[in-house]
């Protein structure tokens, strides 16, 4: 709760954020835990899913997202959120970046 609060406020103020976790297992649940709150906060789509803008880059990278073999990278991507960790193949990864 106080890191979904923490990340929503930011995003309120319109700044990008990065967590930092201690494992890849802790990278995809952290994600999970902030879509889970989101949704029940009914706020997913206020902070997460923002853009209906053609040219954004979640617009741009939705089907590419889509097509990964990584199902954490693509399930996450669809809340808006981004994962990176160093067990990632190598386009995963500059997908996500």
């Amino acid at each position: 709760e106080i890191c979904y609060d923490t990340v929503t406020d930011s995003l309120r103020r319109g700044y990008q954020v990065m967590i930092f976790v201690h494992s890849r297992k802790d990278t995809g649940q952290t994600c999970g835990a902030l879509a889970e709150i989101a949704a029940k906060r009914g706020e997913l789509e206020r902070y997460f899913l923002t853009s209906n803008d053609p040219n954004s880059a979640f617009t741009k990278y939705t089907a590419k997202a889509a097509k990964s073999r990584n199902r954490e990278l693509s399930n996450h991507f669809k809340n808006g959120m981004g994962i990176h960790h160093a067990g990632m193949l190598r386009g995963d990864r500059k997908l996500s970046e």
